[in-house]
């Protein structure tokens, strides 16, 4: 008898004696646990679903097995939505990213208390899971990047919020270069809570079973059964390590310094310090699109003391647009496609770049955000 496949989200409850843990497992082995439609529809219903159950206490949200929680969102399907455009606006591209964003913002203000476990592999839109969640786990083996100047896109999923505040301007260097970093880094950075060793899971499992949990019912539930989680992960917190961003902080910050997108690039690109981890970032600032290079700066100066809703809806505007650019569409041919990953820039040089390109995509194509009906809260 021929098995069904399983679904591309797991869901699952863990039953413990004093209330329900809801458990979400990313099921897209193939790529790495890339974010399809679907997953993000699955993961939001399930959410929506036991945001209102009583008998659900947190949830936790995690990759299936330990090579990555999760690689992003599915670039490339939105690629082959977006080429069917023929290089107009692509409905589909909207209807992605919008689910998207709803998705991490209802995860910045679950109710619940909400685990994310990053183990592996975390990259782009995984981030964006990750950042937003009450309790934020990485392990030794964790290996994060924003990684969009690659492909012709930008950082997204909230990053022109969280990036801004990370340590001076570590999060700039982070966006413009793609640069991996681990556990050490994600908590250094404000980006991850907690390191737990790898393959830790099913200890974290049983502690959960044994732990006294909050009845929802009552008003402080949240806060002490997110105390109880918060207890259970510093009892299992290994060391991370030493982190490259906090040894190279005041250098990071010297190069990244400046109120003008053009004067931070040319100030990366022309380090010639010592710093190997920082050698690496400007070739990697080098290898990306000129046009993300100044899209990413712009629009991380311009994110600086706004709020997450409205960070959402400007990133809303750009993801939109740029899924139709020709840009992104070679970026993800080089890297996700032909796999070549050699890209053909439009442009040479960050200098090359008009003002009337990064008009157009920073342009909405609504008069009022597809994002204007959700809650503002105080970020």
């Amino acid at each position: 008898m021929q098995l069904l496949p399983l679904p591309a989200v797991l869901n699952d409850i863990i039953a413990t004696p004093k209330g329900h843990i809801g458990v979400l497992t990313l099921n897209n082995p193939e790529r790495l646990h890339a974010l399809t439609d679907e997953m993000i529809q699955l993961l939001q219903q399930a959410l929506d679903q036991w945001r209102s159950d009583d008998s659900i206490v947190a949830v936790l949200l995690l990759g299936d097995g330990h090579k990555a929680f999760c690689a992003g969102g599915d670039v490339r399907s939105v690629r082959e939505n977006a080429q069917l455009s023929r290089g107009e606006y692509c409905e589909y591209s909207e209807h992605f990213f919008e689910a998207e964003y709803r998705l991490d913002y209802a995860i910045h203000h679950y109710p619940k208390p909400i685990v994310v476990w990053g183990e592996g592999i975390v990259l782009g839109g995984g981030l964006g899971l990750l950042a937003g969640a009450s309790h934020r786990v990485v392990t030794p083996s964790s290996r994060l990047a924003m990684p969009e100047i690659g492909i012709g896109l930008f950082p997204d999923v909230g990053a022109s919020y969280f990036l801004n505040n990370m340590p001076g301007r570590s999060g700039y260097l982070l966006a413009l270069s793609g640069s991996v970093f681990a556990a050490s880094d994600a908590i250094y950075g404000g980006l991850a809570d907690y390191c737990v060793g790898d393959e830790s899971r099913a200890q974290f499992i049983e502690q959960l079973y044994q732990a006294s949990w909050v009845d929802v019912a009552k008003d402080d539930s949240a806060e002490k059964n997110s105390l109880i989680l918060s207890d259970i992960l510093s009892t299992m917190a290994v060391s991370a390590g030493s982190s490259w961003l906090a040894a190279d902080q005041l250098e990071i910050d010297q190069l990244c310094d400046g109120e003008d997108e053009l004067t931070i690039i040319e100030q990366l690109l022309s380090y010639n310090g010592s710093s190997e981890t920082l050698l690496t970032a400007v070739a990697g600032l080098r290898r990306g699109s000129p046009l993300s290079a100044r899209i990413i700066t712009r629009q991380l100066l311009a994110s600086r003391g706004k709020s997450l809703l409205d960070i959402f809806s400007s990133e809303l505007i750009l993801a939109t647009n740029l899924a139709s650019h020709a840009e992104f569409q070679e970026g993800v041919r080089a890297l996700l496609v032909d796999k070549d990953k050699n890209p053909q820039w439009q442009h040479q040089s960050v200098v090359a770049v008009s003002e009337d390109e990064l008009s157009a995509v920073f342009t909405p194509h609504w008069n009022c955000s597809p994002l204007e009906d959700l809650t503002r809260h105080d970020d």
